[in-house]
C-alpha cells in the first residue's frame, strides 16, 4: 500500500483501533467512464495488499454510479462527512 499511496493511486487508508481498515477513494465527478474506471481500478488493485479492507468510493454526486464493481461501496460526500463513523453503510 505504501507504494500505491506514494503513486497517488489510492487516496486514503484508514486504520481503526479495533483492527478494521477502509481504503477510500474520493472523486468529485464520476460522470466520465474513464474516471470511474480509474478510481475503481485503484481500489480493486489495492485490495491485493489489504484483502480485509472495506473499499469505499466517495463522490459529490447524489446517486451512485450504475456500473460500480462488486465489492466497492459508494457514498455521497455529504452523507460521509455527516456520519458519526465512516464504516461501510
Amino acid at each position: 500500500m505504501r507504494d500505491l499511496i506514494r503513486q497517488k493511486i489510492v487516496d486514503f487508508l484508514a486504520r481503526y483501533p479495533d483492527g478494521w481498515q477502509v481504503l477510500l477513494q474520493v472523486c468529485a465527478d464520476l460522470d466520465a467512464a474513464s474516471t470511474r474506471k480509474r478510481e475503481t481500478r485503484a481500489l480493486l488493485e489495492a485490495r491485493g495488499e489489504y484483502p480485509n479492507a472495506i473499499l469505499q468510493l466517495i463522490s459529490l454526486e447524489p446517486e451512485p454510479p450504475a456500473d460500480l464493481p462488486s465489492g466497492i461501496t459508494w457514498q455521497p460526500a455529504t452523507a460521509w462527512l455527516l456520519s458519526e463513523t465512516h464504516q461501510e453503510s
